[in-house]
């Protein structure tokens, strides 16, 4: 592990599981998707951990022995950290290798004010595509992260920050690091655990790889208007909803009860609607 334990995680033990329904989805889009690291649970013999907790060049080590430039890269190297060092390298070293159209790299962030949280991302300075995939991955997550009951509030900084950052600046392909929340604040740590939050900011980064691949802008969805309507009770009716952005249908529509006719009797509780395009 590159980090130390923080309000009970570790960046290098939770990030596996993002990458891992990450490359689900983005292989039913029917992209090819390389990892650097795996989730399968074989012995590393060297180490004696799991496949899955091992870093990603002593993986890549694994599967590719004799391409010692991409896990070996700093073989003349005496300091402690050489292969910490390598390790970072490894990642855009082996993209590089495959021909990858893109580089994503998943992380979680760390600093020493604990109330710092939320979703940014970086790229290489000076890098204008790289700067614009990134833009487009972050708005994608901000949708897809606030529409979850919960996380409406999530903070998703959508312009990325500039860096000189290994990851980023040895990739010969337009490449972003993607921190997804910050293990030293408390209920980002909580939500990093969670399935929901997981689910919600695997999907904003798949849909924003998808959208610049395809030249679509990110644009942000929100409804302009519902026309009145009327219905006879407990009767199905379509209704009209007006909207700005491009979702991926169905989306589903809450509503609830803000006033009740005279002489009814209605309760807070709301609905719940599937929306499909008309």
């Amino acid at each position: 592990a590159q980090r130390d334990p923080s309000n009970g995680i570790t960046e290098d033990f939770i990030t596996p599981y993002f990458a891992r329904d990450l490359a689900i989805q983005l292989s039913g889009t029917g992209a090819t998707v390389l990892k650097s690291r795996t989730n399968d649970t074989p012995i590393h013999t060297p180490s004696g951990e799991q496949m899955w907790k091992v870093a990603a060049r002593y993986y890549l080590q694994s599967q590719l022995p004799n391409q010692t430039a991409i896990w070996n890269s700093l073989p003349t190297a005496t300091h402690s950290l050489r292969e910490r060092d390598e390790d970072i390298r490894s990642r855009p070293l082996y993209a590089n290798y495959a021909g990858a159209d893109y580089a994503v790299h998943l992380h979680t962030d760390a600093v020493d004010d604990t109330t710092v949280r939320g979703t940014r991302g970086y790229y290489q300075t000076g890098r204008t595509v790289d700067a614009q995939l990134a833009s487009q991955i972050l708005c994608s997550m901000k949708q897809t992260i606030q529409s979850v009951v919960g996380y409406e509030a999530w903070s998703v900084v959508e312009a990325p920050y500039p860096a000189d950052k290994g990851e980023n600046r040895l990739a010969t392909m337009p490449s972003v690091i993607i921190e997804l929340g910050f293990h030293t604040n408390a209920s980002d740590a909580l939500a990093l655990q969670g399935t929901s939050f997981r689910n919600a900011a695997v999907k904003g980064i798949e849909r924003g790889i998808t959208d610049f691949h395809a030249g679509t802008a990110c644009s942000e969805f929100r409804i302009t208007s519902i026309p009145s309507f009327s219905a006879p009770t407990n009767s199905p009716m379509d209704m009209l909803v007006n909207f700005e952005g491009k979702p991926r249908f169905p989306v589903t529509l809450r509503t609830r009860n803000v006033t009740c006719a005279e002489g009814w009797s209605c309760g807070p509780r709301g609905r719940r609607e599937t929306l499909s395009p008309s």
